[in-house]
């Protein structure tokens, strides 16, 4: 039965669910980006704890949600016919994220002030970014296969463009310039000419290269992308 509500039939079977709170309770405060995970917890809750009653489908969730949420969800016709199935596409649709727009989502990500690349590790770091941030939307065709090439390559620092343009020409010399270079020959062509560039610095040391700078001050991906420069270099 819940605990929130008088209207579920007194003979139904008590509903064994977390109580707020608790390690195992899901909680909904109105932040956009946790509506989704939110719903997620609850249904899986409803699951385990073989909650099929309608109403107490409907009911239960209001022991998770703000005082203004629940008067959100009171309000719902949907709550009313007991049906959770459509419920639960009320706060989805009325709390939930507004939808990306995908072309402004890649052209914001390759205009995005970021440290020079110099080194393989900071080359992956700019590709798990951009793979992050963008490829999601090439997957599920939101985003054209064109723009998802052009905006990868754009985003890019100018200096090491210019150097791998070079080397995709000699790569491919028929490569028709009206298309994007491919994610797999700019990604190729990076890892060897950052390879070769790291070891000649190597072999003829001149001090500390602008490359090796942060200028952004952000911390590494993970403790090990710095320390696993070296070691990626001369694996790859």
């Amino acid at each position: 039965m819940s605990r929130l509500s008088s209207h579920i039939d007194p003979l139904a079977p008590v509903v064994n669910m977390p109580l707020p709170g608790e390690p195992t309770a899901p909680h909904f405060g109105g932040r956009a980006a946790d509506i989704d995970p939110f719903i997620s917890h609850y249904e899986r809750l409803l699951a385990k704890n073989d909650v099929q009653d309608p109403i107490a489908q409907c009911e239960e969730i209001l022991q998770y949600c703000t005082p203004r949420i629940r008067s959100f969800v009171r309000g719902c016709q949907n709550f009313h016919d007991h049906d959770w199935d459509a419920l639960k596409g009320e706060p989805l649709k009325w709390y939930g994220p507004e939808p990306p727009i995908p072309y402004l989502v890649a052209y914001r990500h390759a205009h995005a002030p970021r440290a020079p690349i110099g080194t393989i590790a900071q080359w992956k770091r700019y590709y798990r970014s951009y793979c992050a941030a963008v490829g999601e939307l090439h997957n599920t065709q939101q985003l054209s296969t064109f723009d998802y090439l052009y905006f990868f390559w754009a985003g890019i620092p100018r200096g090491l463009r210019d150097a791998l343009e070079m080397q995709l020409e000699r790569l491919r010399p028929m490569h028709d310039h009206m298309q994007p270079w491919t994610m797999d020959d700019v990604c190729s062509v990076a890892r060897k000419y950052l390879t070769s560039n790291r070891r000649s610095a190597d072999i003829v040391p001149e001090g500390p290269s602008v490359y090796d700078l942060d200028h952004t001050g952000a911390e590494p991906d993970s403790e090990d992308d710095a320390a696993s420069e070296d070691s990626e270099s001369e694996s790859s």
